[in-house]
């Protein structure tokens, strides 16, 4: 069987930790390792990790609160030698097919080529009801589109040693969301991303969500304008990264794609050439006004 690290960032997820756990052990057809990071948890977090440590069911480590992104990216760096990864929330549940069918997926692939498995996810309540939701077919697999908008969820991540590795060179001085980032850079540097539009994972929408899967307009608009006014230019500065980490690995295209959105606000002319750029664009109508409008203002 392929062997799987299971990587998962724990911080106060006492209620829902076990079911997410038991539903990894129970995946079918692959070799299950889990590493958790937790990020500072004050509830019975560790208590529990400790428990299935003690049995033997994963390794845990514990450390100062970097919050969601940075803690995946220390999970990555501390994970050691194997063939596939993937990551985990700590409060969703998973189907027992699900690694297996992204394995199945990612092993056709040559292992010195990075490659990334995502694919849908099933909204449920707290007790697992599943609710209604309207599913998002648009696939982001060409870095030209990536670099507008992203609907790679991390927790439905499964990728191989070679994408681990290369994201293991480059520590960003920005760092946006883990998924986003390594499905931006797997892109980048002319990987391979499959999208899957089953759903092998219930995707557990309830009131300590992080970051959860549905909510009101209003609050999706309120987190939105929030991240702007505390990290002005979000996406540019994330390409910036990708380009300062990555321009040796890219081809000529992606890197110009980079350079350009990297640059567009250094002059007026710039961000013009950038808005009448219609090779870089989203398979999104409404994300790609809403793109257009964020370079007009200077807000990409």
């Amino acid at each position: 069987m392929n062997k799987v690290i299971v990587l998962m960032s724990t911080f106060n997820g006492e209620k829902y930790l076990k079911e997410q756990i038991d539903s990894i052990l129970a995946q079918q057809g692959v070799e299950i390792h889990i590493l958790v990071r937790d990020d500072g948890s004050t509830d019975s977090t560790q208590s529990i990790l400790k428990t299935y440590s003690d049995e033997g069911k994963l390794k845990w480590y514990s450390g100062k609160n970097l919050r969601t992104a940075k803690s995946f990216m220390d999970l990555l760096r501390q994970s050691g030698e194997c063939e596939y990864y993937a990551f985990s929330d700590q409060d969703d549940f998973w189907l027992p097919e699900k690694l297996i069918t992204a394995i199945n997926i990612l092993k056709k692939q040559d292992e010195n080529r990075p490659a990334l498995y995502y694919g849908q996810t099933t909204l449920v309540d707290a007790n697992l009801n599943i609710m209604k939701q309207k599913q998002e077919y648009h696939s982001f697999t060409i870095f030209r589109n990536a670099v507008v908008s992203s609907n790679a969820t991390g927790c439905t991540f499964c990728f191989n040693k070679k994408l681990r590795d290369m994201i293991n060179l480059y520590i960003p001085s920005y760092q946006i969301m883990h998924d986003g980032w390594l499905h931006k850079v797997c892109l980048a540097i002319d990987g391979y991303v499959y999208f899957d539009r089953n759903s092998y994972i219930y995707y557990r929408q309830h009131e300590n969500n992080v970051i959860g899967g549905t909510t009101t307009p209003l609050k999706r608009w309120k987190r939105r304008f929030n991240t702007v006014r505390k990290n002005p230019c979000p996406r540019s500065r994330g390409i910036s990264e990708i380009l300062k980490g990555y321009k040796l690995y890219m081809s000529e295209e992606n890197r110009r794609i980079c350079e350009e959105i990297a640059e567009y606000k250094n002059s007026p002319l710039k961000k013009m050439r950038l808005f009448f750029d219609n090779s870089i664009s989203s398979p999104n109508k409404k994300i790609n006004t809403i793109y257009k409008l964020a370079v007009l203002l200077g807000l990409f």
